[in-house]
């Protein structure tokens, strides 16, 4: 869950995550927010948000963030584990079936990327 706290930011994600990014690929991060791939607008969804919203957005889901003001601060909650009905999601059981062959990967994901 992302929660804006300051300024304004616009969230774009897919209507179709798989189309542009399989939950393979996602899991061994082929991509990054910084650089989206080329895609048709109609294929996008965008979401701006201001101080006090909050959007919801899936693990390892394709998306990259843009700002709308001088200074935009939000704060995301993260973790993994989520289910639905008993089954995680596709690109939760991407990551576990990732970790199940790299085990000394496991839960260290978000680490490897020198951002953090």
């Amino acid at each position: 869950m992302v929660w804006q706290v300051h300024g304004s930011k616009t969230f774009h994600s897919y209507l179709n995550p798989d189309k542009h990014l399989s939950a393979e690929a996602a899991v061994i991060g082929e991509t990054t927010g910084e650089e989206p791939p080329e895609h048709d607008a109609a294929d996008r969804q965008s979401v701006t948000m201001r101080p006090g919203d909050q959007l919801w957005s899936h693990a390892l889901t394709p998306h990259w963030v843009t700002t709308g003001s001088a200074l935009a601060m939000s704060v995301t909650f993260s973790h993994g584990g989520l289910c639905h009905q008993g089954r995680f999601c596709e690109r939760e059981l991407a990551l576990r079936a990732y970790w199940d062959k790299n085990p000394g990967e496991a839960w260290t994901h978000d680490l490897r990327n020198v951002r953090y």
